[in-house]
């Protein structure tokens, strides 16, 4: 079983927030979990959620994530999803193409602070 863990962007401070600094007095996942994700839009929160996955530095990724996928041929930039169809996270490069997440992924940033990574 993969370990659950998120992390939020702050909207308003525009910064990137570890779980225990969202809400310093919860540490377990309980009934208050689904509260406190009912109550993150009016706190200016965006969470994002461990995958379970590491990418080839060690890096835990994250939906939100930014990352690199190089093959043998060539190499992309995309972002790592949840897609509720499929119940699996994801790399959706700006093409629409998108890939499983795989050990060759590097993460380089995330899409709140390093967007123009994207608009290159």
């Amino acid at each position: 079983m993969r370990e659950i863990k998120f992390r939020a962007w702050d909207k308003k401070n525009k910064k990137m927030l570890k779980f225990n600094e969202i809400y310093p007095s919860m540490y377990t996942y309980d009934d208050s979990l689904e509260a406190m994700f009912s109550n993150a839009k009016d706190d200016g929160l965006e969470f994002m959620q461990y995958t379970g996955f590491e990418d080839e530095n060690g890096v835990e990724i994250y939906t939100g994530d930014i990352v690199e996928y190089a093959n043998t041929v060539d190499s992309y930039v995309g972002v790592v999803e949840y897609v509720n169809r499929y119940t699996a996270f994801r790399c959706v490069f700006p093409d629409g193409r998108w890939t499983d997440l795989y050990e060759c992924i590097k993460v380089i940033g995330n899409k709140f602070e390093n967007l123009e990574i994207l608009e290159k």
